[in-house]
């Protein structure tokens, strides 16, 4: 499979020409009979060479039992995402690597925590990476899950400080700080720009007998 990325100025193609041949022209009248697939041509309005957008994410440890105990809370407002030109261009898919991103993190005590004796907040900067930051877009791919859709798991091994119920406390961030998943939304044409915005938030409050 050949593509080309019509966003990258080097792959803006006017015209592509197929041809196909053999070593003689008899019988006559012989046409020439693919062995597998039969070509398909295939063409896609997604973007595929960078993404920027945003990403917000709130964490609530305790939600499933309606007792939170804390909420983390973790944005990125800054994120550029860049075409991996290497050997990334062979399939349906396109991948990209992060080239920019400030991931902003807060923790704070929920309405079961420990009545404000958790806190602290802080910056990481997400390249160079520590950890995973890569993103899948299905460009090519014509039906199933990733189609027109996109595809991450993003997660930093920064160790940070903040405070745990009045305790100090150091460690690598909680969770994943990106995710989208295949369930989101579809992605529609994005002519002027190529924006990418991600979101996570539930509510929940404080449960019976606290």
């Amino acid at each position: 499979m050949v593509t080309y990325c019509l966003d990258k100025q080097a792959e803006r193609i006017e015209e592509l020409l197929v041809m196909y041949g053999n070593l003689a022209f008899t019988p006559d009248g012989y046409s020439v009979k693919p062995a597998g697939e039969r070509p398909k041509l295939v063409a896609s309005n997604m973007g595929c060479y960078k993404w920027t957008g945003n990403m917000v994410m709130e964490q609530q440890e305790g939600a499933a039992s309606g007792r939170i105990s804390t909420i983390w809370r973790l944005e990125v407002p800054d994120l550029v995402w860049e075409w991996i030109e290497s050997g990334s261009n062979d399939g349906p898919a396109f991948g990209y690597t992060l080239k920019q991103g400030t991931l902003r993190w807060s923790i704070a005590d929920g309405p079961c925590g420990c009545e404000g004796m958790t806190h602290g907040s802080g910056s990481v900067a997400l390249v160079p990476i520590h950890g995973a930051a890569t993103l899948v877009s299905g460009n090519f791919i014509l039906s199933g899950g990733l189609y027109r859709r996109m595809s991450t798991s993003s997660a930093d091994t920064s160790r940070i400080s903040y405070t745990d119920c009045g305790e100090p406390r150091e460690s690598p961030l909680p969770f994943n700080w990106g995710v989208i998943t295949l369930t989101g939304p579809t992605l529609t044409a994005m002519v002027c720009s190529r924006a990418l915005t991600t979101s996570a938030w539930t509510t929940h409050r404080c449960g019976p007998g606290t």
